[in-house]
């Protein structure tokens, strides 16, 4: 099925996809090819990144219902759940493999669990992920860092702006009543 989609076995596009990062992060200059390039995968990196956060809030939630009916059942907990260095993403050309480095896709995923479980608050998700976004900006060269996670950055956006005017209104009937 996955040569199908890639025109290659699974292990062939795994190594594409490492080979394709590790490629851009070599190039040297500044040529509209060369930021063409850089940009590309950054885009690319950008949507392993939120597609690993997402994992890492699934298989979080999923580790947490897994522990807790291990411990009804007096059965030993489960392990916990590891972070992969690749995704699958859409592309305009089609699903392709991407990667990032191992280490930033498994702080990627552990930063997703937290958020998932409420130990640290959006905000701080969305800022410790940012760090990991440019750690692999750096790493690519490029002019401007990666922005992931806009999904969650909206998200708190809608919630502050929900939370304003419930406060506007609650200062209205506030207001109201002591008149």
């Amino acid at each position: 099925m996955l040569r199908g989609l890639f025109g290659e076995n699974r292990k062939d596009a795994l190594l594409r996809a490492k080979e394709d990062f590790e490629a851009v992060c070599r190039l040297q200059g500044s040529s509209r090819e060369v930021r063409a390039a850089r940009i590309r995968m950054g885009i690319r990196c950008r949507a392993v990144i939120d597609e690993t956060f997402l994992e890492g809030i699934e298989k979080g939630a999923e580790h947490l219902e897994q522990c807790m009916v291990a411990v009804i059942t007096g059965d030993p907990r489960p392990p916990l759940p590891q972070a992969g260095a690749f995704q699958k993403i859409k592309t305009i050309n089609g699903p392709v493999m991407a990667y990032i480095p191992l280490e930033e896709a498994e702080e990627v995923f552990a930063i997703g669990g937290l958020y998932q479980r409420e130990q640290i608050s959006g905000e701080h998700a969305l800022e410790l992920v940012q760090e990991v976004a440019n750690r692999i900006s750096l790493l690519l060269q490029l002019d401007r860092p990666i922005e992931p996670l806009e999904f969650l950055s909206e998200k708190l956006e809608e919630d502050r702006a929900a939370q304003d005017l419930a406060e506007i209104r609650a200062a209205k009937q506030r207001s109201a009543q002591d008149d």
